[in-house]
């Protein structure tokens, strides 16, 4: 799981945790609608992907490993998609594929507008039969809890099917429509099952407990993996019980970041950079829960990430710049841009602080610089310059389709990525 925590962070804008608000539709609806379309013609070009319009952003953005991470930089997707609809009479989405329309149920469900998501939810499930195997996981994975949400638990029960990984999320939707009780019982069936499973499933279950109510039984799943696992299922700990406002949250997430601190600083190479992922994405939760520490445990992070050296401590510098931004914590974002040396991670952060002309300066340069290693990358491996096509044009346009470009930032965004 740490490694795509890694590739997601760092490829998506933001990076949001679902502990913070869900990003605005306050932008444009008109241009998100209108760039929507050229974003993915431009990289279905690059990609060369056919007739998978699509594929390109949902590689990117989505894991199917349901790490709790991913899924909300998925859901920035969704939320643009969604506001996009809502100009287009969802035009965009009658062309979408299940799982970009299961991200947006999920998506409007946490804006408040439950029919609008139950019937996004029900399109996606309604899909199914003609997904592949691992894309109907995802779906019912995404698609039942918001069924349970919406007021529906006997169809979210269906649409979960005997997938426990669906199940404990369903679990999760149906404890926050207010019966704990229910999402017990349908969480006590799947611990059996936990050696058979694997990983992932220690971790959604841990998180579908802590949002039952029973904090204890989240702790003992932690308690019984070992190391970095053990670490990252106390993730999963964390983010639930901040999300859920449990009255232990502070204490569970700042006694989960002492423990990846000292994994991060003190344990083998690979163990220490999967620490670091999940101590990033716990200051990030910390940084949700505010407080006088919270400042102090941010700059410990960066004091780490600026004093060495590494390519996992590199790439997380642009990711927690922009976070600092957005903890109010600018001479700390200033602190950990010194550190970039990129076209891609100068418009990460130009973006972060408005600035949307050195933004598509940026990008402008890193299509230059990009246009340069895909040609030699192409000819020396024609299948690993396709895999690798990088989607800076997709930051940009998610951090622009949260805010109301001016008409010259709109119509250069258009001249570099629609064409």
């Amino acid at each position: 799981m740490a490694c795509k925590i890694l590739v997601v962070c760092l490829l998506v804008l933001g990076c949001e945790s679902s502990v913070r608000a869900p990003a605005s539709h306050a932008g444009d609806p008109a241009w998100i609608a209108e760039t929507l379309g050229c974003v993915v013609r431009t990289l279905v070009a690059q990609a060369n992907l056919g007739d998978k319009p699509y594929s390109t952003i949902e590689s990117s953005l989505s894991d199917l490993d349901k790490s709790p991470t991913s899924h909300d930089r998925a859901a920035q997707l969704a939320n643009a998609v969604a506001a996009a609809s809502e100009a287009t009479g969802e035009d965009r989405l009658r062309v979408a594929p299940a799982l970009v329309v299961a991200l947006a149920s999920v998506s409007l469900a946490d804006l408040g507008r439950p029919a609008d998501a139950r019937r996004l939810a029900e399109r996606a499930a309604a899909g199914l039969s003609g997904l592949p195997e691992i894309d109907r996981a995802t779906v019912r994975y995404l698609a039942a809890p918001v069924l349970a949400r919406s007021g529906d638990p006997a169809r979210a029960l269906a649409v979960a099917g005997d997938d426990p990984l669906a199940i404990a999320n369903l679990a999760i939707g149906i404890a926050r429509a207010g019966d704990q009780a229910r999402a017990r019982q349908l969480l006590a069936p799947l611990h059996p099952s936990l050696d058979r499973r694997g990983h992932a499933l220690h971790g959604q279950l841990a998180a579908a407990e802590v949002w039952a109510g029973d904090l204890a039984a989240a702790r003992r799943l932690v308690a019984a993996e070992p190391g970095v696992a053990g670490l990252e299922t106390s993730y999963w700990v964390a983010e639930a019980a901040t999300a859920s406002h449990h009255p232990e949250a502070r204490a569970v997430v700042d006694q989960a970041i002492v423990e990846a601190r000292r994994m991060a600083t003190s344990s083998t190479s690979g163990e220490a950079d999967s620490a670091l992922l999940v101590w990033s994405e716990l200051v990030w939760l910390r940084d949700a829960i505010g407080g006088p520490e919270a400042a102090v445990i941010r700059t410990q992070l960066d004091d780490w990430l600026v004093g060495g050296d590494g390519e996992v401590r590199r790439g997380l510098c642009p990711l927690n710049a922009v976070r600092a931004l957005a903890a109010g914590m600018p001479a700390e974002a200033d602190r950990l841009a010194g550190t970039l040396v990129t076209a891609l991670q100068r418009m990460l952060i130009a973006e972060a602080r408005g600035d949307h002309g050195a933004a598509l300066d940026a990008l402008a340069q890193h299509q230059r610089e990009r246009a340069q290693i895909d040609q030699r990358t192409l000819a020396a491996s024609p299948e690993v310059a396709r895999g690798g096509i990088e989607v800076a044009e997709v930051q940009l346009w998610l951090a622009l389709a949260s805010a109301k470009p001016p008409p010259a930032i709109a119509a250069r965004f258009r001249a570099l990525v629609c064409r």
